[in-house]
C-alpha cells in the first residue's frame, strides 16, 4: 500500500490540462456553482426518505472497501506544506512528482497519494479493495464500465492496481492488497464525531441512481438508501462511507476531512494560502461543512458537527 500510486504516475491520459493555479480554474471567485449548484437528477423510482440519513442506512458487505485515495495538484510541493501546516500530516515523497500521506503502517486508516501530473483527467480517484482484479474488470465492463488501465504490480513484489471508469464516467481504481480497514465514525447527525484531520466522508457523482444502485451494489456488495433529493448515501460496510450526488458532474469525486470546528480550519485554510468557498454552512440535526482549494489547486472538503 504505502507505494499505492507509481502505477498512476507511468500511466498517461490524453484528457484535460491540469492548471497550477485556484484562480485560474475558477475557484478563485468562490464561485461554487459549478461545484455544488443544482440539476435534474432522479432517484429512478426508489423510494425517497428525507428523515433518515446513513446512521440508519444497511451497512454493505464489508467485502471490497475503499483502502486509498489520490488527488492531482498544479504545484505538489506547495499542497504538500499546505495539508501539513493546516492538518499536521507527515506527507513522505515517494518519486518524482508523488508524495504520499500514510495515517498508520499498520493498521488500515484511509491515507492518500498526491501527484502532480498534467494528463490525468480526474482531481481525485478512490481505489477499492478486490482480490481479484482481472476478475472485477470482467465484472465492471459487463455492467457497464470501461477498463481505463489493466492491471498491473505498483512495483515488484508489490500488489496490483488497475483502473476503470463507471457508467458515469468517474473513474475508480482497484487494488488487490490492503490492510483491514479500520472503522470510521458516521460523521452525520446528532452526536456524531470524527478523528480531526482524518477523511470522514466521500461525496461521487453519478449520472443515474438506478444504474449506481446495481453496479456498486453488484460488483462491491455496498449498500445503497436515497436519501435528500438528489443524494444516495452508500455504505461498503467497511471503513469510509459516504453519498453519490447527482448535481455536479464536475466534481465526480470530493473527500471530506473531520474538523471539530469547521470555521476554525477554514480560517487556518486562508492563513496557510488557501481559498475557501465562504463560511462554514451548518445543516442542522446532520453536521456542518466547509470547501477549500490549497495553493497548488488540490480541493477538499470539510465535515464537522451541526451547529
Amino acid at each position: 500500500m504505502r507505494n499505492l500510486g507509481i502505477a498512476l504516475i507511468t500511466a498517461a491520459f490524453a484528457a484535460t490540462t491540469l492548471i497550477g493555479t485556484a484562480e485560474a480554474r475558477g475557484f478563485g471567485d468562490n464561485d461554487t456553482s459549478k461545484y455544488f449548484g443544482s440539476g435534474d437528477r432522479s432517484t429512478a423510482g426508489m423510494e425517497l426518505d428525507m428523515s433518515k440519513g446513513t446512521a440508519q442506512m444497511p451497512v454493505g458487505t464489508g467485502e471490497h472497501w475503499i483502502s486509498w485515495l489520490e488527488f492531482n495538484s498544479g504545484d505538489l510541493a506547495a499542497d504538500s506544506a499546505f495539508l501539513a501546516e493546516v492538518f499536521g500530516w507527515d506527507i513522505q515523497p515517494y518519486m518524482e512528482g508523488y508524495s504520499m500521506w500514510m495515517p498508520s503502517l499498520d493498521q488500515g486508516v484511509l491515507g492518500c497519494g498526491l501527484m502532480q501530473n498534467p494528463e490525468m483527467p480526474q482531481l481525485a480517484s478512490f481505489y477499492i479493495y478486490t482480490p481479484d482484479i482481472d476478475a472485477k474488470l470482467a465484472e465492471v465492463e459487463a455492467a457497464g464500465g470501461s477498463t481505463v488501465m489493466p492491471k498491473m504490480p505498483i512495483a515488484e513484489d508489490m500488489p496490483n492496481i488497475a483502473m476503470f471508469t463507471d457508467p458515469s464516467g468517474v473513474m475508480v481504481g482497484l487494488v488487490d492488497a490492503a490492510l483491514p480497514a479500520e472503522p470510521v465514525a458516521n460523521p452525520i447527525g446528532v452526536g456524531a464525531t470524527g478523528t480531526p484531520g482524518h477523511f470522514c466522508g466521500l461525496e461521487v457523482y453519478q449520472a443515474d441512481f438506478a444504474t449506481t444502485n446495481a453496479f456498486y451494489k453488484g460488483l462491491f456488495g455496498w449498500s445503497m438508501k436515497p436519501s435528500m433529493e438528489e443524494y444516495l448515501d452508500f455504505s461498503p460496510g467497511a471503513g469510509i462511507a459516504g453519498v453519490f450526488q447527482g448535481h455536479t458532474p464536475d466534481a465526480p469525486v470530493m473527500a471530506y476531512i473531520w474538523s471539530e470546528d469547521v470555521q476554525a480550519t477554514l480560517d487556518a485554510v486562508t492563513a496557510a494560502g488557501g481559498t475557501t468557498f465562504g463560511e462554514a454552512m451548518s445543516m442542522e440535526g446532520i453536521a456542518s461543512f466547509g470547501y477549500f482549494v490549497g495553493p497548488g489547486g488540490l480541493m477538499l472538503g470539510l465535515m464537522g458537527p451541526a451547529s
